[in-house]
């Protein structure tokens, strides 16, 4: 079998399935044109905006205020958005941010979430009861075995001994999980 038969890649001599990722991000910086009321020149302001989907339709709201120095290119803007976005969710890049946008988006994540915190703390605890013997489990899940499998193989170094033995690994996509399994490709 090789890697064309299985519509999957091949990357240093290993077979991966396609998987298509994509990032859905409702944030974005948008440039606005103000005009000063002293002496009526215009100049251009950044900010920062969520787009959230409401019963009246689609609505725009400003997280934060970046100012009238924002310099970062046009082009970068909406990585600078998905990187914010992903600190807010606690979720790791899966590519590394160049470090001006990594510096950028670190630090407008920590004013959001400053923000945050100060206008949603609450005065005193809301606690609520909860009996816990009439509870049900529908549908549940695992969640990161694989990731786990896959750091314990990478920790033990067996990549590389498979790639000694010349053993292949394909990753084979099936519904919602990915299954992992060695095989030898016919012709080598």
């Amino acid at each position: 079998m090789d890697c064309d038969e299985c519509s999957a890649i091949k990357l240093n001599n290993y077979c991966f399935s396609v998987i298509s990722v994509r990032i859905i991000s409702s944030m974005y910086v948008r440039r606005t044109t103000i005009k000063s009321r002293k002496d009526g020149t215009q100049y251009y302001t950044y900010r920062l905006v969520e787009s959230e989907r409401t019963a009246k339709g689609v609505r725009q709201y400003t997280l934060l205020n970046l100012g009238s120095t924002f310099s970062l290119p046009r082009e970068q803007w909406s990585e600078l958005a998905t990187r914010i976005q992903e600190i807010l969710s606690g979720q790791e890049p899966l590519f590394e941010a160049p470090q001006e946008i990594e510096e950028l988006a670190q630090n407008y994540a920590a004013q959001l979430i400053q923000a945050k915190k100060k206008v949603s703390e609450p005065t005193e605890p809301d606690y609520c009861q909860v009996d816990v013997d009439s509870m049900e489990v529908i549908r549940p899940r695992s969640i990161s075995c694989e990731h786990v499998a896959l750091e314990a193989f990478n920790s033990l170094g067996l990549g590389e001994h498979l790639k000694k033995t010349r053993i292949q690994w394909a990753a084979v996509s099936c519904g919602y999980r990915q299954h992992y399994w060695p095989y030898v490709p016919t012709g080598q």
